[in-house]
């Protein structure tokens, strides 16, 4: 009996479950006249709350997209814990500024992505 409950005490802490919210948003860039693919993830009780959230921007590395950070850490629970808005842009093989170059590559004078979350 004693290891049936050690089991399921077990098998209750490995199923108890954040609230937090993963979303994967398209954000229309009017600059570079495309969508800007983002993965957000919202606190347990954001929908629900009239309070300000913190926001934070995580960047992902060249090369890699707007769901690495979500796919290789546990900032999900993370953005629970600490009751913050994490938001996760996708910008191919850039490196996150206005390019003097490319026209489609104007991620620096973009507006915030606020807006989108509602």
């Amino acid at each position: 009996m004693r290891k049936l409950s050690l089991l399921l005490a077990t098998f209750t802490l490995a199923l108890s479950s954040w609230g937090y919210e993963l979303q994967t948003i398209e954000v229309h860039a009017a600059k570079m006249d495309r969508k800007v693919t983002n993965t957000i993830i919202l606190p347990e009780g954001y929908r629900e709350s009239d309070a300000r959230y913190s926001v934070l921007y995580l960047l992902h590395g060249f090369g890699d997209n707007h769901s690495k950070w979500a796919a290789a850490t546990t900032i999900e629970e993370l953005a629970d814990q600490y009751q913050v808005i994490v938001v996760c842009p996708s910008v191919g093989h850039s490196w996150y500024f206005d390019s003097p170059i490319n026209p489609k590559s104007q991620y620096e004078s973009q507006p915030s992505h606020r807006d989108a979350i509602g």
